[in-house]
Order: structure tokens, then sequence, then C-alpha cells
């Protein structure tokens, strides 16, 4: 990824909105061999290459906004991980239709990290918020909605309601039953 992005960047210019692309998979990639702080430079500055080409409220400045809040997550840099997912959240809500699954996947996104940051009634309202979405879109059984429902789950077990936790996490498996892989980083948690 690395000489592609080099070559790229020598033959078509820094500024280039296709360069823009090739840092963020060498960013994804990057993260994914844990070498974060790198994978974040790609990520910023493939934001930077978006935000001066499309403007700062275009949805793929929302897509990099998200890949930059996952690595300062694992960083753990949760209040700057919490600004980059509220901005990407704002930023497809002013450029999308009020239900596209985009806008609940920053919910849920935005939900999972205020329940790691144990704010459970605004992890509750995102959550719910994102369900209400995916359901109208995509059908009560689709198995998309493992993620709401387990994360719904797991705040009313954290706050010893067990038995409003049951119910959505017998839904959540059987909808994520349905999918042909686990895709849920929920899915995992543990209580």
């Amino acid at each position: 990824h690395e000489q592609a992005v080099a070559r790229f960047s020598a033959a078509m210019g820094e500024e280039h909105p296709a360069l823009a692309i090739l840092r963020n998979n060498l960013g994804i990639a990057l993260k994914n061999a844990g070498q974060l702080p790198r994978g974040l430079e790609q990520y910023q500055r493939a934001l930077a290459i978006w935000e001066e080409a499309l403007g700062p409220d275009n949805p793929k400045v929302a897509n990099a906004l998200n890949n930059i809040a996952v690595v300062l997550e694992l960083q753990g840099d949760l209040e700057g991980a919490l600004a980059q997912h509220q901005r990407a959240l704002a930023i497809r809500r002013a450029a999308l239709a009020a239900d596209h699954t985009k806008i609940s996947e920053s919910q849920v996104n935005l939900g999972a990290l205020i329940l790691k940051m144990k704010r459970y009634p605004e992890a509750l309202a995102n959550y719910r918020s994102a369900l209400a979405i995916d359901e109208k879109v995509l059908g009560s059984e689709h198995p998309d909605l493992g993620d709401e429902l387990t994360g719904l789950g797991i705040i009313h077990t954290r706050l010893g309601a067990p038995e409003s936790a049951l119910p959505l996490l017998e839904r959540a498996l059987r909808v994520r039953s349905k999918a042909p892989e686990n895709r849920s980083s929920l899915w995992e948690a543990s209580f």
C-alpha cells in the first residue's frame, strides 16, 4: 500500500481526491497491523484531502472522521474519539435522509463509545434511535440489528435491569444467527 501511495502521490499530486482513498486504505491496513499512530496519520491525511476537495460537510469526510475516531479510541483517547464521532454524525444528519443507514451506523459507533464511557442514558438514546432507523429501513429481522440490540441489552444489564436485557439479547442472537458472519464487536462484549 505504501508504495502505491508514494507512486500515485508523485504522479498525480498530494491533493488528488483518489489519493485520499489510497491513504484511507493504507490507514486501515496499518490499524489492522497494530500500527495505530501510522494508521491515524494516513486517516488524517485522507481527511485533509477530502475536506479540501469535497468540502467539510461531505459524507466522505464523515467516513474519515469515523476511522480517526476508531484509532483514537484504540489509543485510549475517548474524548477525542467522541468529538470525531459527533462530527461524523452531524455531517451525515445534514447531508443524508433522516432514515439513512449511515446515520444509524454513526449512532451505533457513538453509542458504543459512550457505553464504554459509562454514560448509559446517552448510549441508550443513540442505540434506540439507530434501531428505529434500521428497523424501518432493513426490517425487524435483519442481522444488522444485532449491534443495536446487543448494545441495548448491555446497557440494561449494566443498569441492573436484566429482565429488560434478556429479550433484547435473545433477539440479537436470533437476528445475528441469520448473518453469514459475525461482524459485531459488541457481540463479544463481556457483562
